[in-house]
Protein backbone atom coordinates (compact mmCIF):
# COMPACT_ATOMS: atom_id res chain seq x y z
CA UNK A 1 0.00 0.00 0.00
CA UNK A 2 1.51 3.73 -0.81
CA UNK A 3 1.07 6.60 1.67
CA UNK A 4 0.77 9.22 -0.26
CA UNK A 5 0.26 13.16 1.04
CA UNK A 6 -1.35 15.29 -1.67
CA UNK A 7 -1.20 18.99 -1.65
CA UNK A 8 -3.85 20.26 -4.01
CA UNK A 9 -5.48 23.28 -4.02
CA UNK A 10 -3.43 24.92 -1.18
CA UNK A 11 -1.99 26.82 -3.24
CA UNK A 12 -1.65 30.56 -1.89
CA UNK A 13 0.59 33.00 -2.96
CA UNK A 14 4.08 33.43 -0.70
CA UNK A 15 6.81 35.78 -2.54
CA UNK A 16 10.13 34.07 -2.25
CA UNK A 17 11.33 37.24 -0.15
CA UNK A 18 9.16 35.69 2.55
CA UNK A 19 11.87 32.36 2.61
CA UNK A 20 14.57 34.20 1.42
CA UNK A 21 16.20 35.74 4.96
CA UNK A 22 16.17 31.55 5.73
CA UNK A 23 19.24 29.40 4.89
CA UNK A 24 16.80 28.03 2.14
CA UNK A 25 15.44 29.94 -0.24
CA UNK A 26 12.57 29.90 -3.30
CA UNK A 27 13.15 31.60 -6.46
CA UNK A 28 9.96 33.50 -7.69
CA UNK A 29 7.15 31.84 -8.71
CA UNK A 30 6.80 30.95 -12.71
CA UNK A 31 3.11 31.29 -13.65
CA UNK A 32 4.42 29.31 -17.02
CA UNK A 33 4.79 26.02 -14.49
CA UNK A 34 2.00 26.29 -13.01
CA UNK A 35 3.92 27.44 -9.67
CA UNK A 36 2.29 28.72 -6.89
CA UNK A 37 4.16 29.08 -3.03
CA UNK A 38 2.11 27.99 -0.52
CA UNK A 39 1.58 30.80 2.34
CA UNK A 40 3.39 30.82 5.17
CA UNK A 41 0.43 29.30 7.46
CA UNK A 42 0.23 26.53 4.99
CA UNK A 43 3.74 26.04 4.13
CA UNK A 44 4.40 25.66 8.39
CA UNK A 45 1.32 23.23 8.72
CA UNK A 46 2.41 20.73 6.38
CA UNK A 47 6.27 20.80 7.30
CA UNK A 48 4.93 20.41 11.19
CA UNK A 49 2.93 17.29 10.00
CA UNK A 50 5.84 16.07 7.72
CA UNK A 51 8.45 16.24 9.99
CA UNK A 52 6.38 14.83 12.85
CA UNK A 53 5.81 11.94 10.57
CA UNK A 54 9.70 11.77 10.07
CA UNK A 55 10.13 11.85 14.00
CA UNK A 56 12.95 13.26 14.22
CA UNK A 57 14.32 10.57 12.36
CA UNK A 58 17.19 10.62 9.30
CA UNK A 59 15.92 7.37 7.97
CA UNK A 60 12.69 8.49 6.91
CA UNK A 61 13.39 9.99 3.82
CA UNK A 62 10.90 12.78 2.31
CA UNK A 63 9.96 13.22 -1.58
CA UNK A 64 8.92 16.69 -2.07
CA UNK A 65 7.33 16.06 -5.44
CA UNK A 66 6.79 19.62 -6.60
CA UNK A 67 6.69 21.00 -3.91
CA UNK A 68 9.53 23.76 -3.27
CA UNK A 69 8.17 25.47 -0.80
CA UNK A 70 7.71 22.56 1.17
CA UNK A 71 10.93 21.64 0.92
CA UNK A 72 12.53 25.07 1.78
CA UNK A 73 9.95 25.28 5.26
CA UNK A 74 11.67 21.44 6.02
CA UNK A 75 14.91 22.37 5.41
CA UNK A 76 14.87 25.92 7.60
CA UNK A 77 12.67 24.47 10.30
CA UNK A 78 15.22 21.14 10.63
CA UNK A 79 18.19 21.52 8.58
CA UNK A 80 18.88 17.79 8.95
CA UNK A 81 15.57 16.90 7.48
CA UNK A 82 16.30 14.47 4.76
CA UNK A 83 14.12 15.93 1.76
CA UNK A 84 14.35 15.42 -1.39
CA UNK A 85 12.88 18.03 -4.24
CA UNK A 86 11.73 16.26 -7.09
CA UNK A 87 11.17 19.41 -9.55
CA UNK A 88 11.04 20.10 -13.31
CA UNK A 89 12.00 23.70 -13.09
CA UNK A 90 15.62 23.80 -12.84
CA UNK A 91 16.32 26.93 -11.27
CA UNK A 92 15.91 24.52 -7.91
CA UNK A 93 19.61 22.91 -9.28
CA UNK A 94 20.93 25.55 -6.41
CA UNK A 95 19.88 23.06 -3.45
CA UNK A 96 22.77 20.75 -4.76
CA UNK A 97 21.90 16.76 -3.87
CA UNK A 98 18.96 17.91 -2.91
CA UNK A 99 17.44 18.47 -6.07
CA UNK A 100 16.16 15.93 -8.53
CA UNK A 101 15.37 16.89 -11.94
CA UNK A 102 11.69 15.76 -12.09
CA UNK A 103 9.38 15.23 -16.00
CA UNK A 104 5.67 14.14 -14.73
CA UNK A 105 5.51 12.88 -18.28
CA UNK A 106 8.21 10.89 -17.84
CA UNK A 107 7.63 9.53 -14.16
CA UNK A 108 9.72 6.11 -14.46
CA UNK A 109 12.76 8.18 -15.39
CA UNK A 110 14.77 8.59 -12.10
CA UNK A 111 18.11 7.45 -10.89
CA UNK A 112 17.45 4.14 -9.84
CA UNK A 113 19.09 4.85 -6.56
CA UNK A 114 16.19 7.33 -5.65
CA UNK A 115 13.44 4.96 -6.25
CA UNK A 116 11.89 3.00 -3.82
CA UNK A 117 14.04 5.09 -1.09
CA UNK A 118 11.16 7.17 0.40
CA UNK A 119 9.36 6.46 3.56
CA UNK A 120 7.51 9.91 3.20
CA UNK A 121 6.04 11.13 -0.11
CA UNK A 122 4.08 14.53 -0.63
CA UNK A 123 3.38 15.35 -3.86
CA UNK A 124 1.95 18.60 -5.52
CA UNK A 125 2.41 18.21 -9.19
CA UNK A 126 0.95 21.00 -11.33
CA UNK A 127 -1.56 18.06 -12.89
CA UNK A 128 -2.61 15.11 -11.19
CA UNK A 129 -1.33 13.03 -14.44
CA UNK A 130 0.34 9.71 -12.62
CA UNK A 131 0.28 10.93 -9.16
CA UNK A 132 0.18 7.40 -8.29
CA UNK A 133 2.82 6.10 -10.68
CA UNK A 134 5.65 8.30 -8.91
CA UNK A 135 4.44 7.53 -5.56
CA UNK A 136 4.61 3.76 -6.37
CA UNK A 137 7.91 4.31 -7.94
CA UNK A 138 9.53 6.49 -5.05
CA UNK A 139 7.88 5.06 -1.95
CA UNK A 140 9.60 2.13 0.05
CA UNK A 141 7.98 -1.01 0.63
CA UNK A 142 9.08 -1.29 4.26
Amino acid sequence: MVSVILEVNMHESLSASVVASSKVSLVSEEWRLSQFWYSVETAKTVAKEVLKLCNGSVISPVACIACPTLYAYLKNMDPNAPAQLFEYDKRFEQYGCDYTFYDYNHPEELPLELKHSFKIVVADPPYLVRVKLIAEILFAEK
